[in-house]
C-alpha cells in the first residue's frame, strides 16, 4: 500500500468498511456457546487415559495430533483438544478480517492521521466514528410503502429465474428463446447468457430462483417508484412480507442482492422485433445494476442501503414489450410461506390470471400445466399442490385479484 493511500478515505472505503461492520455484526450474533466448564471437567479425565474424545462428544469436541519441538521425549506423541464450534468460529472471523485488512489498516492510519485529541480506542470505534464524520454528506431519503409493484408476465421473464443451462463453472452459455408465435414456419430467437463466473470466489449459488426474482420485482417497484435508494428491511416488505425482516431474512435478501449484482446479464431481441415490431432491446451488464452505499432514510442511516443506479433490466425488456401487469402489493403476502416452491406457484397463477383477465388466453387453468409451469413435479409435491392453490385463489378472491373461482376435476376456471 502507497504511504499517500492513507492520507484519504475514498467512496470505494467507506464502502468496504460498511461491508465489514455488517459482517461482523452477523458474525457477532452467531457466536456459539462455549463448551460448559463441566463437561470438560467430565471428559478431560476420559481423554488423558485414552487421547480419544468419547463417542457422545465428537460433534462439540475435536482433536489433532501436533509435535513439540521442547519435548525430551522424541517418542511421546502430543494432542490438543479443543471447542469445535468455538475453533470454527474464531477461524471464520479471523478470514473476515484479513480479507478486509488492507481497509480497516487504511482507517486507522487516517484517523492518527488526523490527529485527534481523544483517538477511539477500538477498531469499531474508530470506523463507526468515520462513518458518523461522513453522516452530513450522506444521501437522504424520505421513502413511503408502496402500494403495487410492477409484474412481468412475458415468457422469458418466466424462464429466466429457473433456468437449468448451466454449464460447470455456473454460466448460462449463450442460448436461444424462441418466441415465434403460433402457426410460425420458422423460430424467432431471443439471444441470451447469464454469467456468474463473478462469484468464483463467493459461497453464494450460482443460480437463479422465485425467490431471487421475488427480490428483484421490489427493488425495480421502488426504483420505479422514485426511490433509488433503498433498504433490506423495505425490500422485504415489498416482497410481500409483513413486520420486521429476521437475520436469516436479511442474509437471503443480501445473498439475491450479491448474487445478482455480480451475475452479467446479456439479451437481444434483434429477430424479434424485426418479425413482430417490438422495440430492439439489447443489453450488457449487470443483472441488477446497483452497489451499497450509507445513506439516511426516513431520518435514519443506513449503513448498507442499496442505490439502484437504473430500472432492473428484465423489468425494462418486459415494459418495452408492453408485458407488464401492475398489482396491489398486497396480493404478495398470501397465507402460503415464502418458499421458493410457494412463490413459483404465486408467480405462475399471478401471471396466467393477468393474461386471462386481459383477453390473451381462456379462463381454465389445467393443473397439469400449473404442475409444469410452476416446478411441482413429485408426487407429494401434485398432492398438496391443489389445497395450495385453492387458498391462494380465495386470498386472491378477498383482494378482488378475482372474483371467483370453480375447482373442476383437472383444473380451476377463473372469473373475473
Amino acid at each position: 500500500m502507497k504511504e499517500d493511500d492513507n492520507k484519504q478515505l475514498t467512496a470505494a472505503d467507506i464502502d468496504l468498511i460498511h461491508e465489514y461492520i455488517e459482517a461482523m455484526d452477523e458474525i457477532m450474533q452467531r457466536k456459539p456457546v462455549p463448551v460448559p466448564a463441566e463437561i470438560w471437567d467430565k471428559v478431560l479425565p476420559q481423554i488423558d487415559a485414552t487421547a480419544q474424545v468419547p463417542a457422545e462428544y465428537r460433534d462439540i469436541i475435536g482433536v489433532e495430533e501436533y509435535t513439540d519441538p521442547n519435548a525430551t521425549d522424541k517418542d511421546a506423541r502430543h494432542f490438543r483438544f479443543y471447542d469445535i464450534g468455538g475453533e470454527r468460529w474464531n477461524s471464520e472471523l479471523t478470514q473476515l478480517t484479513a480479507k478486509y485488512n488492507d481497509v480497516i489498516v487504511k482507517a486507522l492510519r487516517y484517523t492518527l492521521s488526523q490527529g485527534t485529541e481523544q483517538a477511539p480506542q477500538g477498531i469499531f470505534d474508530i470506523l463507526q466514528k468515520l462513518i458518523n464524520e461522513n453522516k452530513d454528506n450522506l444521501p437522504a431519503v424520505i421513502a413511503k410503502k408502496l402500494d403495487s409493484i410492477d409484474f412481468p408476465v412475458d415468457k422469458v421473464n418466466r424462464d429466466i429465474w429457473g433456468l437449468l443451462q448451466y454449464s460447470e463453472n455456473g454460466q448460462i452459455t449463450y442460448a436461444k428463446y424462441d418466441v415465434s408465435k403460433k402457426g410460425s414456419k420458422k423460430p424467432v430467437n431471443i439471444l441470451y447468457s447469464l454469467d456468474f463466473s463473478g462469484l468464483e470466489n463467493v459461497t453464494i449459488t450460482r443460480k437463479l430462483d422465485p425467490y431471487d426474482k421475488r427480490v428483484y420485482l421490489a427493488a425495480a417497484a421502488r426504483f420505479n417508484a422514485g426511490y433509488d435508494v433503498m433498504t433490506i428491511q423495505q425490500i422485504y416488505n415489498d416482497m410481500g412480507y409483513s413486520g420486521r425482516a429476521g437475520a436469516s431474512d436479511i442474509e437471503k435478501i443480501n445473498n439475491a442482492l450479491t448474487k445478482m449484482k455480480v451475475a452479467q446479464l446479456y439479451i437481444d431481441n434483434l429477430a424479434e422485433s424485426k418479425s413482430y415490431k417490438y422495440d430492439h432491446f439489447k443489453y450488457d451488464g449487470a443483472l441488477l445494476p446497483m452497489e451499497r452505499i450509507t445513506a439516511v432514510i426516513n431520518g435514519q442511516t443506513a449503513e448498507a442501503a442499496i442505490h439502484i443506479f437504473r430500472e432492473p433490466p428484465m423489468v425494462s425488456f418486459a415494459r418495452e414489450r408492453k408485458q407488464l401487469t401492475t398489482i396491489d402489493i398486497k396480493l404478495l403476502n398470501t397465507p402460503l410461506n415464502k418458499t421458493s416452491g410457494n412463490i413459483a406457484l404465486e408467480d405462475y397463477l399471478i401471471e396466467e390470471i393477468a393474461r386471462i383477465k386481459k383477453g390473451s388466453r381462456n379462463n381454465k387453468m389445467l393443473y397439469k400445466t400449473i404442475y409444469e409451469n410452476a416446478g411441482i413435479k413429485t408426487v407429494k409435491q401434485k398432492q398438496r399442490a391443489p389445497e395450495k392453490i385453492k387458498q391462494l385463489l380465495d386470498y386472491y378472491a378477498t383482494c378482488h385479484f378475482i372474483r371467483a373461482y370453480k375447482e373442476t376435476k383437472d383444473g380451476v376456471t377463473i372469473e373475473y
